[in-house]
This record gives C-alpha cells, sequence and structure tokens, in this order.
C-alpha cells in the first residue's frame, strides 16, 4: 500500500510539474517541495539503521511531518518555494542526467545539480529566470518524479530502493522508460511553451497575481 501512495503522489506531482510547473507555480512548487520534504524527512530517519526507508511508523510520521512543513513554508513564501524547489529539481535532473548516461548514482553529481538549481533559485529572488530555464527544469524535471512514479509503480523497485538511489541504474537498464521519459519531458515542455505565450509576466508577478506571500515585497 504504502508503495502504491508514494508512487501516486510522485506521478500525479511529477506530471504537475512537468505540463504546469512554471505556469502554476503556486501550486507545483508547494506540492514538489512536500514531495521533497517527505522523502528527506524519511531518508533522514533511515539514516539510523533502524527504520527502514517509508516502512515503519516512524518513517512515515517523519516524511508527512517534514511534507507539511516544506509544502507549507513554500506556499506561504515565494522565497522559501523558489530556493526549495529549483535545489531539488537540480537533483531530479542531475538523476535524469544520470540515467540518460548510464551512469551509476553519484552524490557527486547530484550535489552539483542542487547547487545548480540554489543558484538558479537565488537568481530567482533577486531577479526572474528566463522562462526558457524555468519551462526547461520544470519539464525535465518533473518528467523524472513522474517516470520514477511510474517505475515506483509497475517496475522492479519499491519504496526502500529509492533510499539506496537505486532507481537510476533501474531505468538505465530499459532503454524504453528512458524513452518514454525524454518523450513525456519534451511534451511538457510543449505544452508549457504553448500555454506560457498567454503568461508574459515575471516569476514574483505570477506568484503574486496568485495571491502568494513574500518575505520581502518589491
Amino acid at each position: 500500500m504504502t508503495d502504491v501512495v508514494v508512487a501516486a503522489l510522485m506521478l500525479l506531482t511529477g506530471l504537475a510539474m512537468c505540463t504546469r510547473g512554471a505556469l502554476r507555480m503556486r501550486h507545483t512548487f508547494p506540492s514538489w517541495a512536500a514531495i521533497s520534504g517527505a522523502l528527506a524527512g524519511a531518508g533522514l530517519i533511515e539514516t539510523t539503521g533502524a527504520h527502514h526507508f517509508l516502512h515503519s511508523p516512524l518513517s512515515i510520521g517523519a516524511a508527512v511531518v517534514a511534507a507539511a512543513a516544506f509544502g507549507a513554508a513554500s506556499y506561504q513564501f515565494y522565497e522559501i518555494a523558489v530556493l526549495v524547489a529549483p535545489t531539488t529539481m537540480g537533483i531530479a535532473v542531475a538523476a535524469a542526467v544520470m540515467v540518460a548516461c548510464s551512469t551509476r548514482w553519484s552524490w557527486l553529481i547530484a550535489g552539483i545539480g542542487a547547487l545548480v538549481g540554489l543558484v538558479l533559485g537565488s537568481f530567482a529572488i533577486i531577479s526572474s529566470l528566463h522562462r526558457s530555464v524555468l519551462t526547461a527544469l520544470t519539464s525535465v524535471s518533473g518528467a523524472t518524479l513522474a517516470l520514477t512514479g511510474v517505475v515506483l509503480l509497475v517496475g522492479p523497485i519499491d519504496t526502500v530502493d529509492l533510499a539506496h538511489c537505486t532507481t537510476t541504474q533501474q531505468v538505465a537498464d530499459n532503454v524504453w522508460w528512458l524513452i518514454g521519459g525524454i518523450a513525456l519531458a519534451v511534451l511538457g515542455a510543449a505544452v508549457q511553451i504553448i500555454k506560457g505565450e498567454r503568461h508574459r509576466v515575471t516569476m514574483r508577478d505570477r506568484w503574486v497575481d496568485a495571491d502568494g506571500g513574500q518575505l520581502r515585497a518589491t
């Protein structure tokens, strides 16, 4: 049951980010942050070695608390949303690169991805990301999360494997998973580009127009 719930949440959040990430960031960014928080919370408990990832009451409880905290903070404030979401999206994009290159999981590559995402998020606070950058970031990261949800739902992995970063290798071993992920990313980008013609305001203006809060007003 845990696998199904987690897979469904990943799939739905990933699809929303892939096809609407840059256009509905008031909702997609907090949802992404909540998923990231859940994985971080469960991962922190798993490091103790006494509780399997999302397979014990403590691990699940930590995931729920962290998801609520990350999601609520990101929903409330623009600055938190554009730091947390792009940083964790950077890790997802790095994972996609590792799959495309048939490279085993590397924390160095994931760390570089997170750093790039953090830089982009910081820039979004000061100024605003160009629509093409935001579209590429959200479509690729969303497709990666959605694909992870599908693999978790019907593939050879379960939630415990997520803690050991074996998902990238499982996807890389099956070319059809890779093709599906690329196709979804391209489709998501195309949808956002087409719909985005009506949304030419900045990221912050789009957030404020959707009644989003800010730590500082501009």
